[in-house]
């Protein structure tokens, strides 16, 4: 961080003494966000003693402006809102920085395309919780349950995930307005807003197979211009960056797929089927089996993860051929490969984004109302004091 940022300082130098002199006329205003805490991560931290602050705030025995509980507002749920300032100075009439908490997707400063992504190799996505209902079209709701170690929790899903859906965004920033504290973006931070683009997260293993290059993976930290101890490589980094991810959402308790040890035939349409064990009992069967492609099957009807497929079974497509193929495993859910994956596990809130959003665009406007606001479905803002004030 270190040389980074004598990097960016360097850089900024350069610029301000390109750059015509303009008359300053300071100007600020202010305004606060409240966040409700939605991870429950948090509140198991907080019970635990390992966030006794929050602890404090939650039993009462402290009290903060910074926080409000849910008897206050309803709409901040069960672990209260968190309030976050943001800060606006206007350096000339030509150019503000304003400031926002930590982690602000760069979609939102500048913008995004409206886009739907659809995973035509990841069928498993299509129905999280195996209820025979489509994600997309499942309204009483997606709740499935994950590993967490050795723990399993049920959480719901709120969105489908294949197709996976980004709404269009209108970014808040512009060459005149620098948004401060944003993610993601590196030197990005400085670029022109009139460049959009879409951002996705949580793509940790395309990565690590990137680095299993030897001349990609076996960079030394060093030689990018960071000051690190020791001759830490990328490969190493990465290494240490999967072993510290998410895991809420990396293993579902669900799975409609199999892999067998050999490329099934291409047959069009659904086949009938018999799934055995090693012994020949008999573990499952249905008239719905899609073959491939490539080594796997698939079974919209059949959770192969609940029946716990034991090693040496054997998949029988009568229509086929008389012998079997072996099924070599149960192909897991793994949706930390997924776009955002992580962020109802990382986040102070999934949406907290949305409600920096609202608060930054209202900030940016010189009326101080946002035209392009993102709809939130408990919103605790309208209750609570903003902190609206401003002085030269």
């Amino acid at each position: 961080m270190e040389a980074l940022t004598q990097l960016i300082v360097a850089r900024l130098n350069d610029s301000l003494a390109e750059a015509p002199s303009e008359p300053a006329e300071l100007k600020y205003k202010a305004r606060s966000v409240w966040v409700p805490i939605g991870n429950p991560r948090l509140s198991l931290a907080a019970s635990l003693g390992l966030l006794p602050r929050h602890r404090d705030w939650l039993s009462g025995q402290m009290s903060t402006n910074a926080w409000v509980s849910r008897d206050a507002v309803p709409a901040c749920g069960g672990l209260g809102c968190l309030r976050y300032r943001l800060d606006r100075i206007d350096l000339s009439p030509g150019f503000s920085l304003i400031t926002a908490p930590g982690a602000l997707d760069q979609s939102y400063v500048l913008g995004r395309r409206g886009l739907t992504v659809h995973y035509q190799d990841a069928r498993n996505y299509q129905d999280l919780d195996g209820d025979g209902r489509g994600d997309a079209e499942d309204d009483d709701g997606i709740v499935v349950s994950a590993h967490i170690g050795r723990h399993a929790r049920s959480f719901e899903v709120h969105e489908a995930v294949n197709p996976q859906t980004f709404d269009p965004v209108v970014g808040l920033g512009a060459d005149s307005v620098w948004i401060v504290g944003r993610t993601n973006g590196g030197w990005g931070s400085f670029r022109s807003a009139g460049e959009r683009v879409n951002v996705f997260e949580g793509q940790i293993d395309a990565l690590v197979q990137e680095t299993r290059d030897p001349e990609i993976g076996d960079i030394r930290i060093s030689a990018l211009g960071y000051s690190v101890l020791g001759e830490l490589t990328l490969s190493h980094v990465l290494e240490r960056l999967v072993a510290a991810a998410p895991q809420l959402l990396a293993n579902l308790s669900s799975s409609h797929e199999l892999d067998c040890r050999v490329d099934m035939p291409q047959v069009e349409g659904p086949s009938a089927w018999l799934l055995r064990g090693p012994d020949g009992t008999l573990l499952a069967e249905g008239e719905d089996l899609i073959l491939g492609p490539g080594t796997r099957v698939y079974s919209p009807s059949v959770n192969f993860a609940a029946l716990r497929v034991p090693d040496g079974s054997m998949l029988s497509v009568p229509d086929l051929r008389d012998e079997g193929w072996a099924v070599e495993r149960v192909v897991p859910l793994v949706l930390r490969d997924h776009p955002n994956a992580g962020d109802a596990w990382a986040s102070t809130a999934a949406a907290g984004g949305d409600f920096v959003y609202n608060g930054l665009c209202e900030l940016v406007s010189d009326e101080g109302v946002c035209l392009t606001s993102r709809a939130i479905r408990r919103d605790p803002n309208p209750q609570l004091p903003r902190m609206r004030h401003s002085f030269p």
